[in-house]
């Protein structure tokens, strides 16, 4: 089956644009760059609490639903983004981050290939205690075929955390979810 598979989409390749090489990623045959018309997107969301355990650490932020997922591959639970597609990306997120403690700072930043994006840590304070603010950033960054992107984030709070919510009644309203990401490609 699997030989069948690259065998289709060798063929695939030949017939889209002959110039287009390929790479293989575990086990995988994928073609390099993006089809006209195809642009690549993710929706992914995490609905559990996410907590700092060490004011010293910083910790990789997981994803335990995908929404939607093109072009672009991530298994659930896990914090690495695999794209599958070269290209520039917008990458968006929104977190709620609460604290346990008064006056504690958060960072939030990206990775790629495991290592930090020189530039791209956004930090912030939360005032007061049982606070939640809502985070939201936005980066434009370029990624080739196999690249691995991470959100990663500290506290100095042992007790801070990305805040998910149940879902709520009187009024009905849905479940929070403690993180949501949305990665486009807006440009080859």
């Amino acid at each position: 089956m699997k030989k069948i598979l690259s065998t289709i989409l060798i063929l695939f390749s030949v017939v889209v644009n002959a110039q287009t090489p390929m790479k293989e990623i575990n086990n995988d045959l994928l073609i390099k760059g993006c089809v006209d018309g195809y642009f690549p997107f993710a929706s992914l969301i995490d609905t559990t609490d996410q907590t700092t355990s060490s004011a010293t650490a910083s910790y990789p932020i997981t994803f335990n639903v995908n929404d939607t997922l093109r072009g672009i591959s991530h298994t659930v639970g896990d914090s690495n983004i695999t794209f599958n597609c070269s290209g520039i990306f917008l990458i968006s997120f929104s977190g709620i981050f609460s604290s346990s403690a008064p006056n504690k700072v958060f960072n939030v930043w990206i990775r790629h290939n495991h290592v930090d994006v020189p530039m791209s840590n956004t930090t912030f304070q939360l005032l007061g205690t049982s606070t939640d603010r809502v985070v939201t950033v936005t980066y434009i960054l370029p990624f080739e075929i196999g690249d691995v992107m991470t959100l990663a984030f500290s506290s100095n709070d042992t007790g801070g955390k990305l805040d998910y919510t149940t879902k709520q009644t009187s009024p009905t309203r849905p479940v929070c979810p403690s993180i949501i990401l949305t990665i486009n490609k807006i440009s080859k």
